[in-house]
């Protein structure tokens, strides 16, 4: 099943109480959510990226979910020889567990994907650790393929799997 009139737009200062909330049903780490928070309001991670964040909101404007991208980062091109001139990460995969399953994180995206199309981005990555297992099912659906385990990502404790999309 799938909501109609998912609004996709860009992140406004005015969002963020709004997105913490699905941050924390969300994330296992407090310190995690405030990491988000502060790359929602524009700070940069520790690549020096600056994150493009979209939200996904139902006809009445309540938020449902968001996503960002950023160009590879610094572990992820080294470990699997990405050239961020052509790549783009999907990062902070987030959607209110009350509409998981209707069809929010794929409009989210679509959104995304259509927006790096324009920037001539061939490859679209994603990387995820065994605490967001669940989201797994989705990356295998809307990603052409598991490309491997990203071994030690998460400080040496915990291996990534990682998925990539072909745009061109």
């Amino acid at each position: 099943m799938t909501l109609k009139n998912i609004l996709i737009t860009k992140v406004f200062q005015k969002d963020i109480p709004k997105l913490q909330i699905i941050l924390q049903e969300n994330i296992p780490e407090e310190n995690e959510v405030k990491l988000i928070l502060s790359y929602l309001r524009g700070l940069k991670d520790k690549d020096g990226r600056i994150r493009k964040y979209f939200l996904a909101k139902n006809k009445t404007g309540k938020i449902l979910g968001c996503m960002a991208y950023a160009k590879p980062d610094s572990d992820l091109k080294k470990y699997f020889k990405v050239h961020s001139k052509n790549s783009v990460e999907l990062l902070n995969c987030f959607v209110s567990k009350k509409y998981q399953g209707y069809g929010v994180g794929t409009n989210l995206f679509l959104k995304i994907c259509d927006e790096i199309k324009k920037q001539n981005v061939e490859k679209l990555l994603v990387q995820s650790g065994p605490w967001y297992k669940t989201s797994w099912t989705f990356y295998d659906k809307v990603f052409d393929k598991c490309i491997g385990n990203f071994i030690g990502k998460y400080d040496g404790i915990a291996d990534a799997k990682v998925w990539m999309k072909f745009l061109r």
